[in-house]
């Protein structure tokens, strides 16, 4: 995008941001910047910028049997609709009611040896 607007890449992120958080653009160079990527549909790789964020907007949810039990599906479909509009993702893994699984699959999907809450 910054490229294509001819911009430092930081003036393009700046733009698009502010552009984003509703803001006005703040300069002529700015406006050109939120033109141009409206014009070109512009869309940020979200997987782009969780590389360089080290955050993913994924939260992960372990369930102890499968979402057919009404129970865990109520619970589920709340955390998911929370989730959600806090900007989040969510993702299921089934733990069968083992605590092995349950253990293995904790350290499979977390970037640190605890799983850490959602702030």
């Amino acid at each position: 995008m910054a490229d294509a607007a001819g911009v430092h890449v930081s003036t393009a992120s700046g733009a698009l941001a502010r552009a984003r958080d509703g803001r006005p653009p703040g300069s002529p160079v700015a406006e050109r910047v939120v033109a141009l990527a409206a014009e070109l549909r512009y869309q940020p790789d979200v997987f782009a910028a969780s590389l360089r964020t080290r955050r993913t907007c994924m939260l992960g949810v372990l369930v102890p049997r499968r979402l057919t039990d009404l129970a865990v599906s109520t619970i589920y479909e709340g955390i998911e609709e929370t989730a959600s509009k806090l900007g989040y993702q969510t993702v299921v893994a089934n733990t069968l009611d083992s605590p092995t699984e349950r253990r293995r699959r904790t350290r499979c999907c977390s970037p640190t040896p605890e799983p850490r809450p959602v702030p």
